[in-house]
């Protein structure tokens, strides 16, 4: 965990680290301990867990994204996120009459990740973004979060779709089931 936290604010911003490996060998425990580690470090980082927004579910996604908006300036990224062309890429603004309990899953991904992407943070955490978004929202997320590099914002992913990876990934690491971290390459057949 040290060398890892230690490569995160020695390196540059704007790189996007990725962590990949099998399903189940630690690899969201050891994002969160992570997260906690830089947060006592004073460090500000948005998280988008696999967790559903369940404890929003009576809300409606218009609600939300008022609730957001309302938010003190200096806590929402304008510099980098186009909020209206995220909500109309990823079709938010379809459903935005809508009770979060009643969005599927990639309705309900697309919403967290704008949820996660308009706070401003020092790193954003997405533990497996691309999980339930079609072929069209996959390539717009990337093309956000290649922003967020130019940016100069540290990413920090967990995620399993090669091509994705290939595209964003700086430092691609895979966990083993022995929980050591081995470096992996594009292209490579990682896990």
């Amino acid at each position: 965990m040290q060398n890892f936290k230690t490569m995160l604010l020695g390196g540059k911003p704007g790189l996007a680290h990725v962590l990949t490996g099998i399903n189940g060998v630690g690899k969201t425990t050891f994002m969160l301990n992570l997260r906690e580690e830089l947060r006592y470090s004073n460090f500000k980082i948005s998280l988008c867990t696999q967790k559903p927004l369940s404890t929003l579910s009576h809300w409606r996604v218009v609600d939300l994204l008022d609730f957001m908006r309302t938010q003190e300036k200096h806590a929402i990224n304008t510099e980098v996120l186009d909020q209206n062309n995220f909500l109309q890429e990823m079709n938010l603004q379809k459903i935005e009459k809508t009770p979060v309990m009643k969005l599927s899953g990639g309705e309900n991904q697309a919403l967290k990740l704008y949820l996660t992407l308009i706070v401003k943070a020092d790193f954003y955490f997405l533990d497996e973004p691309t999980t339930f978004l079609d072929k069209k929202k996959k390539e717009y997320l990337l093309s956000v979060l290649k922003a967020y590099k130019q940016n100069q914002k540290t990413l920090f992913m967990i995620e399993h779709h090669h091509a994705f990876i290939d595209q964003i990934a700086d430092h691609i690491w895979q966990m083993l089931e022995n929980k050591n971290m081995v470096q992996a390459k594009r292209g490579e057949n990682y896990v």
